[in-house]
């Protein structure tokens, strides 16, 4: 019974190696990247993004090469361990399916590297995206310090200068000052605070934290709108909240949407007399901004009449937030110059 059973098995063992050969003979016959899907595929699965080596593509695709190599028993022409993949291309002997395949891994591991980088790309701004709506919290947390970092912005930006243009060159100062100011309120005993104090010391704008770059940014582009803003803004404000200073800055502001030219304000001290110098229809204007609830009196009448002979101006002008005292007005009358009240003020008489 076993002699029987022997020939049959001998036979289906003959018939098994048979087949494999076929197959084998069948896989020869394919191309090397169809024969070695698993290896390709495998090899783009390991693949991660580095950045540190420079050929990171050539280095994974003259791997895959080599494992290929191997496996087709053709270990001699593989890339060697270190060898650039350009010179193995120069080298003689190599033959053309062996070249296509690394043509055709490259390219293919090339493509993956580039979606690699998209996906970290996508899950870095999704990051950044969820970062920055926890600083826009931490920004309204803190709303009473932007709008005083605001409202002192603007009164600096807005001074003119002697050529009549606004103070920009405040602004980036304002802005590091208010930086300073959050960075106090962090609970972390100066630590942020002396960070970037140091940055901007020393210029190294990227040692800032990335949330305070991120404020630095919001509060330059907050301010601009604010302050266009606040300078198209045809509303009255209440005389009485502002200072002196800030007075000035909006009677230059009324000026300039009068048709005023070349409007600047005089230095602090020494000013002759004049706060503010206008420029219309070829005239130099002097004027004197008083901001008063009361009356203003003769004092700032001849104030005015000197500081028109002192800057060879062709008028000047008194303007007050409050009234004029009957004497004020006959001063004024007798020597030319123009007097501006509270009432004249909101009713647009600038022109």
């Amino acid at each position: 019974m076993q002699d029987e059973k022997w020939p049959r098995k001998v036979f289906a063992f003959g018939k098994r190696v048979i087949a494999a050969y076929r197959k084998t003979q069948e896989l020869r016959r394919l191309p090397l990247q169809e024969r070695h899907q698993d290896i390709i595929e495998r090899t783009e699965r390991n693949m991660s993004l580095n950045d540190s080596q420079r050929h990171y593509v050539d280095d994974v695709t003259a791997q895959c090469l080599r494992d290929i190599a191997i496996k087709e028993g053709r270990s001699d022409v593989a890339p060697r361990a270190g060898e650039w993949l350009w010179k193995w291309r120069t080298r003689t002997g190599i033959q053309r399916e062996y070249l296509e395949i690394a043509q055709y891994l490259q390219g293919r591991f090339q493509k993956r590297y580039a979606e690699l980088k998209q996906e970290k790309q996508k899950a870095d701004e999704c990051a950044r995206e969820q970062r920055y709506e926890q600083y826009k919290e931490w920004l309204s947390q803190n709303r009473r310090l932007v709008d005083r970092f605001l409202g002192v912005a603007d009164r600096k930006v807005s001074l003119l200068d002697d050529y009549g243009d606004e103070k920009w060159d405040a602004l980036p100062k304002e802005i590091q000052t208010c930086l300073l100011k959050f960075a106090q309120n962090e609970d972390d005993d100066g630590t942020t605070e002396n960070a970037i104090k140091e940055a901007l010391r020393n210029g190294y704008d990227w040692m800032v934290p990335e949330k305070y770059q991120w404020l630095r940014t919001h509060l330059e582009s907050e301010f601009r709108g604010y302050h266009e803003k606040r300078a198209r803004s045809t509303a009255e404000p209440e005389f009485e909240e502002l200072s002196g200073t800030e007075f000035e800055i909006y009677l230059a502001r009324l000026l300039k949407q009068s048709g005023f030219e070349n409007i600047r304000g005089t230095a602090a001290t020494g000013d002759q007399g004049a706060d503010l110098l206008a420029t219309k229809a070829n005239r130099t204007i002097v004027i004197q901004a008083k901001r008063y609830r009361g009356s203003v009196g003769n004092k700032a009448v001849q104030e005015v009449v000197a500081a028109v002979k002192f800057y060879s101006a062709d008028e000047g002008w008194v303007i007050t937030s409050g009234t004029f005292t009957p004497s004020a007005k006959a001063l004024a009358q007798a020597n030319g110059v123009r007097l501006i009240d509270g009432y004249g003020l909101c009713n647009g008489s600038l022109g």
